[in-house]
C-alpha cells in the first residue's frame, strides 16, 4: 500500500528499506541493558528495568530525525568542513536533549530536574553514550549512503526506448496534479517505490518506479549514471574523475551525483556521441 500526502509519497516497504540498519545506532546502549539485566532481582532491578526503556524509546525517538538528516548530509572531500560542522551541533543538541528528557521523564526523581542534574553521578557516562549513540547513526546511515552511490553489483537496467519518448510527468501535489515536462527536468532519483524529480529548482516526487521511466525517455538527452540516478545531459556543467574509474556529475544546479563504473562507461560513451 502506498500513500500520497503533499507530493510525498511513502510505503511500508519504502520506510522498511529506508531504515534498514537503523537499529543499529542502538549498540552503545547494550553496556547499559547488560548492566540493567545483571541487577534484574528486586526493586533496583525494576527501576534499572524501566530506565533502560525510557533511555531506549527516547533514542528511538530522537534518533529518527538524526537519522534522516545523516542519509542528506554525505561526507565528500567538498563538504567535509560543512559536514562536521552540522554534525558537531547536531551531536551537542541530541546529547542534552536525551538526557534532560530522560531526567524530566524519569517516574522514579524526587527532585527537580536541574537538581537531579546538578547531583547525579552517572551524568558523564550518559554524556558519553548520547554522544555514541549518535556517532553511530551518523556512520551507519553514512556508511548505507556510500554503498548505494557506488551501487557495486548493479546493471544500469537500460532497456530500449519507447517511441515517441516521454513528453511529461504528473507529479501529485496536495489535492492537484501537476504536469512537469521532461526537457525541464535536471535529473531523477529513485527512491523506493516513487522518484524524485529535479526541476526549476524545486524537487517533487512522483509515483513512478525509475526502471519504468528509464525505458520511456529520450535515450539521446538521459543516461542512467547508477541504478538510483538518471541525469539530463543538458543540464551536466562538469564531470569530475574519482578514484577507482568513476565520475562525479556536476549539474548546473549545483547538485552532484556518483556514477557506478557501468555509469561512468555510459555517460563517458554518450558525451563522445555528442
Amino acid at each position: 500500500m502506498t500513500q500520497s500526502v503533499n507530493g510525498e509519497v511513502f510505503s511500508v516497504g519504502g520506510l522498511r528499506r529506508r531504515y534498514e540498519g537503523f537499529g543499529l545506532g542502538l549498540t552503545p546502549l547494550i553496556p547499559g541493558w547488560i548492566a540493567a539485566f545483571a541487577a534484574s532481582r528486586g526493586a533496583l532491578g525494576e527501576r534499572a528495568m524501566i530506565i533502560g526503556g525510557l533511555a531506549t524509546g527516547l533514542t528511538i525517538v530522537l534518533g529518527v530525525p538524526v537519522w534522516e538528516i545523516a542519509l542528506r548530509t554525505r561526507w565528500s572531500r567538498d563538504v567535509q568542513v560543512g559536514f562536521l560542522v552540522r554534525h558537531a551541533g547536531g551531536a551537542a543538541v541530541f546529547v542534552v536533549a536525551w538526557i534532560w528528557l530522560q531526567y524530566a521523564l524519569n517516574p522514579f526523581r524526587v527532585r527537580g530536574v536541574a537538581d537531579a542534574l546538578m547531583t547525579s553521578q552517572a551524568l558523564p557516562w550518559q554524556a558519553i553514550t548520547g554522544f555514541s549513540v549518535y556517532l553511530a547513526f551518523v556512520a551507519v546511515a553514512s556508511i548505507i549512503c556510500l554503498r548505494n552511490e557506488r551501487g557495486e553489483g548493479v546493471p544500469l537496467q537500460q532497456g530500449p526506448v519507447q517511441h515517441p519518448p516521454l513528453a511529461h510527468i504528473p507529479v501529485r501535489i496536495g489535492m492537484r496534479t501537476e504536469v512537469i515536462p521532461v526537457s525541464a527536468i535536471q535529473r531523477l532519483e529513485g527512491c523506493d517505490d516513487y522518484v524524485a524529480v529535479f526541476a526549476d529548482g524545486r524537487r517533487v516526487l512522483a509515483s513512478e518506479r525509475l526502471s519504468r521511466l528509464a525505458n520511456q525517455l529520450d535515450g539521446s538527452r538521459f543516461v542512467r549514471v547508477h541504478r538510483s540516478h538518471i541525469v539530463n545531459l543538458d543540464y551536466v556543467r562538469a564531470i569530475e574523475s574519482l578514484p577507482g574509474s568513476r565520475v562525479r556529475i556536476v549539474m548546473r544546479s549545483g547538485d552532484s551525483v556518483t556514477a557506478s563504473r557501468a555509469g561512468t562507461a555510459a555517460i563517458r560513451a554518450m558525451f563522445r556521441q555528442r
